[in-house]
């Protein structure tokens, strides 16, 4: 799973030899350059050009939650992982 440049996050389906094709993604996640990006048990977590960082639904990539509260690129994430 990745985030790119077009502000998609997506996830590929490795094979044998070699990735194949997509297996499925999240369509302009973000303005801008998908950043950063945290898979967690339930949740994907992904921050952006854009000074956003959002929630997704690691089930069906619906957005749950976002916050916009940065003025520039996120460029990490961290999770607390006491009280994920």
């Amino acid at each position: 799973m990745g985030g790119y440049s077009d502000g998609f996050i997506r996830a590929f389906q490795y094979g044998t030899s070699q990735v194949s094709h997509s297996k499925w993604e999240v369509v302009n996640a973000h303005k801008g350059s998908c950043s950063s990006l945290v898979v967690e048990s339930h949740y994907i977590i992904s921050g952006g050009d854009d000074g956003v960082v959002r929630v997704w639904s690691r089930v069906n990539r619906q957005l749950i939650s976002q916050l916009s509260n940065h003025s520039r690129t996120v460029t990490s994430i961290l999770v607390d992982i006491n009280n994920p």
